[in-house]
């Protein structure tokens, strides 16, 4: 029992002990260049924070990466098809470091028109209303494509199982034009069913 006990404190705590010096957290986080957004609201976007009260987070440049990415999505879904962040970051002390997202916001995108082109099965009037993308306000392509990928599940649900949507811009100063083509395909139907293996359990 000693001996496992001797060997606990020399072997497994000095272990613990390297671990959490080599751990690095965020001693402050900064953005320069949000003309658009206030602070508070791109730190909600973001999972790295400023330390607060009992909670500190942890830097790895895998999650600073992930949060530049975050920061781009948004600005895009917001219309700023350009942004363009850098993110910097700096040691303050051996175990915390400063962070900057340093943002070139670039022209904000409203959308003009939205047109559809190939579709049949749907009027324009449904596919628009599930795309839900407002004429003059600011265009916001991830939406929209997100919107799609449900519209294609919904096409496919009803036998069109080659159905193909390409989305499509044209840019007129900050106006968006946006173009749906949609290739429908063939009706696809059920003609059999095959069950094979079946052994303790009937077909019907």
């Amino acid at each position: 029992m000693k001996y496992l006990l001797f060997w606990i404190i020399t072997i497994i705590f000095p272990i613990s002990i390297v671990i959490a010096e080599e751990t690095e957290y965020i001693s402050e986080i900064t953005f320069t260049g949000n003309l658009s957004f206030p602070e508070s609201e791109l730190r909600s976007v973001i999972k790295l924070q400023s330390p607060q009260f009992f909670a500190r987070s942890e830097f790895t440049s895998k999650k600073l990466n992930r949060d530049k990415i975050s920061l781009e999505t948004y600005y895009k879904s917001k219309g700023f098809l350009e942004v363009e962040i850098t993110e910097e970051y700096v040691k303050d002390t051996k175990m915390h470091t400063k962070i900057n997202f340093d943002i070139n916001e670039g022209n904000q995108y409203k959308l003009k028109t939205l047109e559809l082109y190939g579709n049949k099965l749907f009027s324009d009037e449904q596919i628009l209303s599930r795309l839900n993308a407002t004429i003059n306000q600011y265009y916001n392509p991830a939406g929209i494509r997100k919107e799609l990928k449900l519209l294609k599940r919904k096409y496919m649900i009803t036998g069109k199982l080659d159905i193909a949507i390409m989305d499509e811009i044209t840019i007129e100063g900050n106006y968006v034009t946006a173009r749906i083509n949609i290739s429908e395909g063939n009706n696809y139907y059920i003609q059999n069913i095959y069950i094979t293996g079946l052994e303790t359990v009937k077909e019907k």
